[in-house]
């Protein structure tokens, strides 16, 4: 689970929750049914706005900002406020990664079979090489890694 869908479901629900207390008590003024479900859908409408804005990028992470499909911005780790309908974000881990590669046999040149295995470990090149290498190879940005393992030696 991310950490932003737990900000934004708190959000949402505290705006409703906001929306029905305040509807509550305008209806016990008025006695107008009218008048008590405006604060509710303004809470309600108030609370998506913040559910689809609210996005928490991790410390291992940075968030790149699309624009209407063009890129925008690199967001840092911390609180980000998005525009819900216009702006879309992807995730691109920054850790460190790990493939493993299978288990094959292989003959040596003096006829000894050999077992080799291993795991390769390795940093991704900077935010702003993927953004490009995703621009000139038409790969989407957080397909990076699922990419290089496709043209690992497979064979």
């Amino acid at each position: 689970m991310r950490p932003s869908s737990a900000v934004s479901t708190l959000l949402l629900f505290l705006s409703w929750i906001g929306g029905a207390i305040l509807g509550a008590t305008m209806f016990l003024g008025t006695r107008d049914p009218v008048s008590a479900m405006l604060p509710i859908v303004g809470g309600l409408l108030l609370g998506w706005f913040l559910f689809a804005s609210v996005k928490v990028v991790a410390q291992w992470e940075r968030m790149i900002v699309l624009r209407l499909g063009k890129f925008h911005g690199v967001a840092d780790p911390g609180v980000r406020l998005l525009i819900p309908i216009l702006d879309s974000p992807l995730y691109v881990e920054m850790r460190v990664q790990a493939a493993d590669i299978a288990r094959q046999q292989a003959i040596t040149q003096d006829n000894v079979p050999v077992v080799v295995n291993g795991v390769i470990f390795f940093k991704g090149p900077t935010l702003r090489a993927r953004r490009c290498a995703s621009r000139t190879t038409g790969w989407q940005c957080s397909d990076w890694r699922r990419r290089r393992c496709a043209t690992s030696w497979d064979g």
